[in-house]
């Protein structure tokens, strides 16, 4: 073979064909490892079925791929690099957080259970989900709970020196997803048995759990190797479109504290901490005074807000905070961009895509059958932010189900109200998101 008109093949039903948009450059000699990006390049576009033969002997195992299958070496090759989502387990009600979860929920017949993915809210981290997967995982013990703390928040932000600024531009909805994507490859979390069953997230989260989803049943928009789209996908009280005008409030307050406190802090050295449970209470209060009179925010946000402060630098007595306000800013400006309805509309509407182009296997026609698209949206009954035009939208996508009917169906939108909560509904209505959750989810 001329190694200077190499092409790849793509086995369309079982026809060889050249893939004329895949060229190699001339080189000398073309190794496995030149050849890698060249295939990542094609693999990652979303094609629905290729197959690539090499003559390379560590490439020679044709790869295959079909929406979200490839093979576990190219998707470790393309995946090296990246950062993994700071994570927490629980199970049967207990939390799992040892340097390797995933070795600890071993010990649990792991295998045997289903898994839950919870993703937190702006500015949030995994730990206030907490309280709802334990009570979750007692209810229905047959699912083990996944806590992941998004970019720049938690566990996953610049002040955990495990994270340090390796979560790299563009912050935004899509660079979350694949966040996930990535974390759950790396603690073998996919195929048919072992991917995530269930993703629920509140306000932030939300969209990022609608968007997973999304991506999954749409390969072309991300790497998805191997991930099958989860049976159910919870959305808690996030709402479609722009943030609210309150959101830009406490990203500007947070974001304008620190110079101010770099001048008329009192504060010494000494206060220095690195965990909220050593800050002196008076520098809390002090910050938290500040947000609520100098910024005007509610005193139980501010409060909220002062429960992530990690600690006080000591050089330039700035606040050290459990998430980058920077990337926070980037992803709420990012919200105006999110089709939200129309992504709900395409989940549950959207049949898999058929090509006429190749065979459809009995097993593939099994994968599709298993993909019940139903996606539930718990609104808060004290957020205003529901408004009659939103709700209208919402009620045009089809099929939609009435709130509290028997069971889903196989695709299917349910919008329900808990109508004593107010945006943090985990908090405020614990039970009744308990009781909507295990109804809909237990045998």
């Amino acid at each position: 073979m001329n190694m200077a008109t190499a092409r790849a093949t793509v086995n369309v039903g079982r026809t060889l064909l050249p893939y004329k948009d895949f060229m190699f450059r001339p080189t000398p000699t073309i190794s496995s490892s030149s050849l890698l990006p060249s295939l990542l390049s094609v693999l990652t576009r979303g094609d629905r079925y290729l197959c690539f033969v090499c003559c390379d002997s560590s490439l020679s195992r044709a790869v295959r791929v079909r929406g979200y299958h490839t093979t576990q070496q190219l998707w470790k090759h393309n995946h090296q690099q990246r950062p993994v989502l700071a994570h927490e387990w629980i199970v049967d009600g207990k939390v799992i957080s040892t340097p390797s979860s995933l070795s600890s929920r071993d010990g649990h017949n792991h295998k045997e259970r289903e898994v839950i993915v919870f993703l937190h809210g702006l500015l949030g981290n995994a730990k206030n989900l907490r309280t709802p997967a334990k009570i979750f995982t007692r209810r229905l013990p047959q699912y083990d709970a996944l806590l992941l703390d998004v970019r720049g928040h938690g566990g996953s932000s610049s002040s955990h020196s495990t994270t340090n600024n390796f979560f790299t531009r563009p912050h935004n909805m899509q660079s979350c997803v694949q966040d996930v994507i990535d974390t759950l490859q790396h603690l073998g979390l996919h195929g048919d048995d072992n991917s995530p069953s269930v993703i629920c997230g509140h306000s932030l989260g939300g969209r990022i759990a609608l968007q997973y989803t999304h991506s999954l049943l749409h390969p072309a928009e991300s790497n998805t190797a191997l991930i099958q789209p989860p049976k159910q996908t919870w959305i808690l009280d996030s709402v479609p479109g722009v943030a609210d005008p309150s959101v830009s409030k406490v990203l500007y307050a947070i974001s304008s504290l620190s110079t101010k406190m770099t001048t008329s802090s009192s504060t010494s050295s000494s206060s220095a901490s690195s965990s909220i449970e050593t800050i002196p209470n008076k520098i809390k209060s002090q910050i938290t005074t500040k947000l609520a009179d100098e910024y005007g925010l509610d005193i139980h946000v501010a409060t909220w807000i002062v429960s992530s402060l990690r600690g006080i630098d000591e050089h330039s007595q700035r606040p050290i905070w459990a998430f980058d306000i920077d990337i926070a800013m980037e992803l709420v400006q990012n919200f105006a961009d999110q089709d939200f309805v129309g992504m709900i509309r395409e989940v549950v509407e959207s049949a898999p895509s058929s090509n006429d182009n190749y065979e459809v296997t009995d097993l593939e026609k099994r994968s599709n059958n298993n993909i019940s698209k139903v996606v539930q949206l718990v609104m808060a009954g004290k957020n205003e932010s529901w408004t009659e035009t939103i709700l209208s939208e919402l009620e045009t996508i089809q099929p939609l189900q009435p709130s509290r009917s028997s069971r889903p169906l196989s695709s299917s939108f349910k919008m329900h109200k808990l109508d004593k909560a107010g945006h943090w509904v985990h908090v405020d209505d614990l039970d009744g998101l308990m009781k909507l959750m295990v109804d809909e989810l237990g045998d």
